[in-house]
């Protein structure tokens, strides 16, 4: 008899069994942290130096929930943790990732730190179904274990190939708990646009205009469409069918105008800020791209500007094949925010990217998952973080 199980070594999962005190088992139907693994390019995005009210307002709408969560394990809560596994950090742009490492040493890291407080780690067994009874009853592919407390720690259905799947909102369901459709979250654009051909690893720095907002940042071609940070921050304001505009040179009219008739043409003005293989499709839709701007018509110069500076793409959202994080998950409406704890269920709790949770690109989903996986290792017999 264990005194928890937590089905789902991921992010979440693995968390909540560094801090567990007592008889654990955590077990999952794969190798342990596979999406943390590879998380950030395998750089590892930890967390974010946004404060705490800016923290809570990316998880919208749901980002009060962590509230407890954050206060007892928040972001120095976590480096310092980093910092006792002996790995370094970095700073860009408010986003906090490891340096000198990567996703594998991390989840190595992690695995030998469960492993060294007794933790009994299981993978590669799949849970086939969890029972309540006097205690939680759960069967995998190979054994049946029984645990006076239970977390479900099984993440979401973003990224299938590293082994997402419905398991736990099955297994929710089943012990009673409602599910809020899951929906993909940070998701590429799954889109094909002639400007695009045979640009598949081109990286480029550009702004989206989308409605009232603004991003700036790098956008990856890829062979299915457009990916990188910008567009996985932008998805996840965009909806299907919409309309965003694309500036692959930064710059708006007046400059763009300024800045033309010092070069003389567009192939000369673009030629230090584009790869030539997008300039060689650019000029497929420009043809007076090397003519002396002298000789190009103002109705043609606005349609060149148009398409550098302002270019209209209609969104696909990629699915959860290609996403990165999922929205939806299990009622927040049914659980205690104080200790991740089912209202319906005594001794089952939930933690990470399995609750209807989700946030931006930035850190802040790798957070909420340390943080919940904490805080329900406060309510197991936890080991305090300041004895570790």
């Amino acid at each position: 008899m264990y005194n928890a199980i937590i089905v789902g070594a991921g992010t979440s999962g693995l968390a909540c069994a560094c801090f567990c005190k007592g008889k654990t088992l955590l077990i999952d139907k794969q190798s342990a942290g596979k999406k943390l693994s590879i998380a950030g390019n395998e750089r590892v995005n930890l967390t974010n130096l946004a404060d705490l009210n800016e923290f809570l307002k990316a998880y919208v709408p749901n980002g009060e929930f962590l509230r407890n969560a954050f206060k007892i394990f928040f972001r120095d809560d976590l480096l310092r943790f980093i910092n006792t596994l002996n790995l370094d950090i970095e700073v860009e742009n408010n986003k906090v990732f490891l340096k000198n490492s990567n996703g594998k040493i991390l989840v190595n890291k992690l695995k030998n730190f469960i492993l060294n407080r007794n933790i009994h780690l299981v993978e590669n067994e799949k849970v086939i179904k969890i029972e309540k009874k006097e205690t939680f009853i759960v069967y995998t592919s190979r054994n049946i274990y029984k645990s006076k407390n239970l977390v479900i720690a099984t993440g979401g259905l973003a990224r299938k190939k590293l082994g997402a799947s419905a398991d736990g909102y099955m297994f929710a369901k089943s012990l009673g708990h409602t599910i809020i459709p899951p929906k993909p979250f940070e998701t590429p654009f799954c889109i094909k646009d002639s400007l695009f051909e045979n640009l598949s690893g081109i990286s480029l720095y550009v702004q989206i205009k989308y409605k009232n907002k603004i991003f700036s940042g790098d956008m990856l071609f890829t062979h299915f469409g457009l990916s990188g940070p910008v567009i996985l921050e932008a998805s996840c304001f965009v909806k299907n069918c919409d309309i965003i505009n694309i500036n692959f040179l930064g710059k708006n009219k007046d400059i763009f105008f300024k800045e033309l008739e010092k070069a003389k043409s567009i192939k000369l003005l673009i030629k230090d800020y584009l790869p030539k293989r997008f300039i060689n499709n650019i000029s497929k839709k420009i043809p007076f791209i090397e003519k002396n701007i002298n000789q190009v018509s103002k109705k043609n110069i606005h349609f060149a500007f148009e398409l550098l500076c302002n270019y209209k793409i209609n969104i696909k959202l990629c699915g959860f094949d290609r996403a990165f994080v999922t929205k939806g998950g299990i009622n927040l409406k049914e659980v205690d925010p104080k200790s991740c704890s089912s209202k319906l269920v005594s001794n089952l709790f939930f933690c990470g990217e399995i609750l209807d949770i989700a946030g931006p690109i930035g850190g802040f989903n790798i957070q909420a998952a340390f943080s919940t996986g904490y805080l329900v290792s406060q309510k197991l017999g936890n080991l305090p973080f300041t004895n570790i």
